[in-house]
């Protein structure tokens, strides 16, 4: 009997020390990640602030569908780069000739610099979907500064 209760108890150390330790890897692994880039659709605009919805891009790690979906409002500095990437959508006859199939990436594209009225503009009529880079660590971050900013739209 006092064997058992022994090696019951040993047991439960055994555990407890094991669920400690993955605990602290896990935050440990946690605690390096980091975040320089913000992926998302442009939810509001005004003046020199604009509201996304989206996920942190973690460095070295793929998106997931999972990720956690965020609000974040980006501040445009003075030093903010803004591009605009408008892609021409195939016309009807396009589409019916390959069965309603094209490849995104294939699609004739304008990139071209921009302003923060025209990403306004821009979002009264159309989805835009936006990549905010900083130059900062911004994981988990409520508000930052954005040092460049690429939006993409159908034209």
């Amino acid at each position: 009997m006092k064997n058992k209760l022994t090696l019951l108890l040993l047991a439960g150390v055994v555990l407890i020390v094991a669920v400690v330790l993955q605990i602290q890897k896990n935050q440990k692994e946690n605690a390096s990640d980091k975040a320089f880039e913000f992926h998302g659709n442009v939810w509001q605009v005004s003046d020199n602030r604009i509201e996304v919805q989206g996920s942190f891009k973690i460095e070295g790690k793929d998106f997931n569908s999972s990720d956690p979906i965020k609000t974040v409002m980006v501040e445009v500095g003075p030093e903010t780069k803004i591009i605009r990437n408008a892609f021409k959508m195939p016309s009807a006859e396009e589409l019916k000739a390959t069965n309603g199939m094209f490849k995104p990436n294939e699609l004739p594209k304008e990139e071209r610099p921009s302003t923060v009225e025209e990403l306004r503009q821009d979002h009264l009529t159309k989805t835009i979907g936006i990549k905010i880079i900083s130059k900062k660590d911004i994981l988990n971050k409520e508000s930052f500064i954005a040092s460049e900013i690429i939006y993409t739209l159908p034209n």
